[in-house]
């Protein structure tokens, strides 16, 4: 069961814990052990979300607006190069994710026909 309303949030998701990989790789002694929860947390929410899963949307959302967003802001300020661009688009993502799910989330109901 699929719910399509989720899919671009769930691709925003997947491909959030795709640039993920690149402070993994890039600065593996200090970033490795958050990307690393970062990775799966934002796969499994996505795969949730691609499944249609209403609590799974409130889940990443949450996660999205005050996990992912606060820390990839701090990380991309606090550090320089690719790496630091890598921060920036994952902010962007997470951004634009939570504000689709929010979206969602918030959505007026429509009315039943007759």
């Amino acid at each position: 069961m699929t719910d399509s309303r989720y899919t671009v949030a769930s691709g925003l998701l997947f491909l959030s814990a795709a640039l993920h990989l690149v402070p993994l790789v890039l600065a593996f002694s200090t970033q490795a052990l958050p990307m690393l929860i970062a990775i799966v947390l934002w796969s499994l929410l996505g795969l949730g979300l691609r499944r249609g899963m209403r609590w799974v949307a409130w889940i990443a959302f949450l996660a999205m607006a005050l996990v992912g967003m606060p820390a990839s802001l701090s990380s991309a300020m606090a550090l320089f190069g690719v790496v630091s661009w890598a921060f920036w688009a994952i902010f962007a993502i997470d951004l634009a994710a939570a504000v689709i799910l929010f979206m969602i989330l918030w959505a007026a109901k429509a009315p039943k026909p007759a």
